[in-house]
């Protein structure tokens, strides 16, 4: 590893979300900021990295809603080959959460808002693929004004068609002296069903949670995998910035992705991705290894594994 960039924060961040943002095809950070700051909770701060000077640039968006940003989600929850960005946040006396999506680069627009304090962030969020959709998770906090206490749980929501996101579990409050320290999506027990690994921590000791899906109402089983893996058709094809590529797999196992132009010249590629039974997705921005945008043309998509390789065709058009 080497030191590509650099950017020095104030002590007030203590999370960020990784991604590219606006869908320009660079990549944004955007931090968590500590309660209380920054100074305008309607203004979303964070940096845009800049390939031909090799520095993050700072960026603002301002927006009419009093959520100060804690915990944020980059990633394409409606489908369509772009990311959205979601975001919990709570501050003093205000707090919630919103979801929004780039318009144009450095712009974006508010497709939902709730500003109930019972949707505030906790300690984390991050989006889980459970039965081949996208959910999000969030170690989520509950606040009793009654009793001046915090409760914390684990709770997921589905990006409804209007764009709201709807709760579908709130696993039971703990006790409001402990706190979930973090929390993981995997299969513990490799029976092809995700489970929800959590820590709680307490004044009374460190506790480990194990909650696996079908113990989740709205979320029902998967049907047996496959019984082959199977790539499918990018989607859209032509297409202009972007693409997703599913495949099915049969289990979990480590695969490798990459493009070729039609002179067979390796354009991008990803080494020992991490799959998962059933329905998986990657997505294509059109960038070659350097972060460059490639020219319109014919490509080919190729993913194999350690008994598999399937290679598809497909037009990028400038």
């Amino acid at each position: 590893f080497y030191q590509v960039a650099s950017k020095t924060f104030g002590p007030d961040y203590y999370s960020f979300a990784a991604r590219d943002m606006d869908n320009d095809g660079w990549l944004d950070i955007l931090p968590g900021y500590a309660q209380l700051w920054p100074p305008s909770p309607n203004t979303l701060y964070y940096e845009e990295y800049d390939p031909i000077n090799q520095q993050f640039i700072s960026r603002t968006f301002h927006h009419p809603y009093p959520i100060d940003p804690s915990f944020s989600v980059i990633d394409d929850l409606d489908g369509d080959g772009l990311n959205e960005v979601f975001v919990t946040g709570v501050g003093a006396g205000y707090g919630g959460m919103y979801y929004m999506k780039s318009d144009y680069p450095d712009h974006y627009q508010i497709l939902s808002v709730d500003s109930t304090l019972y949707n505030t962030d906790g300690s984390t969020v991050k989006t889980t693929r459970i039965n081949g959709k996208k959910y999000v998770t969030k170690a989520a906090a509950y606040f009793d004004f009654n009793l001046h206490v915090i409760y914390y749980f684990i709770n997921i929501l589905k990006r409804q068609p209007d764009n709201n996101f709807q709760s579908i579990y709130n696993a039971p409050f703990h006790d409001p002296e402990s706190y979930i320290h973090f929390f993981e999506i995997l299969d513990t027990d490799m029976d092809s069903k995700e489970n929800i690994v959590y820590k709680k921590v307490g004044y009374n000791g460190t506790a480990l949670f194990d909650l696996e899906k079908t113990t989740i109402s709205g979320i029902t089983s998967t049907a047996n995998a496959p019984g082959n893996f199977q790539l499918f058709q990018n989607f859209p094809n032509p297409f202009n910035q972007a693409t997703i590529i599913r495949f099915n797999a049969t289990k979990i196992r480590k695969i490798d992705w990459q493009i070729f132009d039609i002179n067979g010249r390796l354009i991008r590629k990803y080494s020992q991705i991490r799959s998962h039974p059933g329905l998986n997705e990657v997505t294509w921005n059109g960038l070659n290894e350097q972060g460059k945008a490639v020219g319109s043309g014919v490509y080919f998509y190729r993913i194999s594994g350690s008994r598999f390789t399937q290679t598809k065709k497909m037009l990028l058009i400038r």
